[in-house]
């Protein structure tokens, strides 16, 4: 119930934004969602189940949900955007964190033009995170698409046609010239959307998982 308030407040502040904003914009949501491994229609969730992997390969699964809801629309600097709001629901107290998309010519871009994802472009950079302290750098993690060849089963149900948004993780080097690098995945499957991501904590040597355990999708 705690969960259904706080999206419902998010809901009522979407649409006030957005009327004060229509005046000013043409675009509208049915032009902005072309890509189909991420279905952005409002109504649409996602529930995730978190999960650590040692460096031996058991994994423990860890008291974290993730709730995903698309909630509507709004403008940002003369550009239709779908927002997301995200709440882990297995946490007391959880807020809404909100994100922005749109399609940007076939790529997925958030509110701050970075690109999230590609159904077409498989050879380029399409997005280098830079860490610096003092001067130096801490890592560095470029994202390139990656068409996986494979399936991904999870109790939920088994998924294909799935692209990779791929990033290669290093710390304190340049990516191009680096031994053993880290590989962070966030699988796409389509018309499904993010079934499961992996991520690490810099000063550790396990790995992360977030995985798909419930959805819907228009």
């Amino acid at each position: 119930m705690k969960v259904i308030n706080l999206l419902m407040v998010a809901i009522v502040l979407l649409a006030s934004c957005e009327k004060e904003d229509d005046a000013s914009s043409t675009n509208t949501p049915e032009n902005q969602l072309k890509i189909t491994h991420m279905p952005l229609s409002v109504g649409n969730y996602w529930v995730y189940q978190y999960y650590k992997i040692d460096t031996n390969g058991t994994e423990t699964e860890l008291t974290k949900q993730d709730s995903v809801y698309v909630i509507g629309d709004t403008i940002i600097n003369n550009n239709t955007y779908i927002a997301l709001g995200s709440v882990i629901i297995s946490q007391p107290n959880s807020i809404v964190n909100y994100s922005f998309y749109r399609d940007s010519i076939g790529y997925l871009v958030n509110n701050r033009g970075v690109i999230l994802f590609s159904e077409t472009n498989f050879t380029d950079t399409l997005q280098v995170d830079v860490s610096l302290y003092e001067g130096d750098t801490t890592y560095m993690v470029s994202w390139m698409m990656e068409n996986y060849n494979n399936t991904i089963s999870l109790p939920i149900g088994v998924f294909d046609n799935i692209l990779n948004y791929k990033g290669t993780l290093c710390l304190g080097i340049n990516p191009n010239n680096v031994e053993n690098p880290r590989f962070q995945n966030n699988y796409y499957s389509d018309n499904i959307g993010i079934i499961q991501e992996n991520y690490y904590y810099l000063n550790g040597s396990d790995s992360f998982e977030k995985r798909l355990i419930n959805y819907h999708v228009n």
